[in-house]
């Protein structure tokens, strides 16, 4: 039940950054207005935060894994 979560927590992060990535690439792409500059500080921070839960859930993961090899 646990790992289900941790799992599909993992996954709706990922799909996160992938998505932030995507951002940043086409609004890039296209346009150089002051708003592109903004929007990609904001992806940037989207991704680097994204990227500190999945630490702290592969952590959170490791440790569930751990425990369930133990009993």
């Amino acid at each position: 039940m646990q790992l289900d979560m941790i799992d599909k927590i993992t996954r709706f992060g990922t799909g996160i950054m992938l998505g932030a990535f995507a951002v940043i690439i086409l609004t890039t792409t296209f346009s150089t207005a002051d708003w592109v500059a903004t929007l990609g500080k904001v992806m940037y921070w989207v991704i680097i935060c994204i990227a500190l839960l999945s630490l702290c859930v592969w952590g959170v993961r490791s440790r569930i894994s751990g425990r369930k090899e133990n009993e």
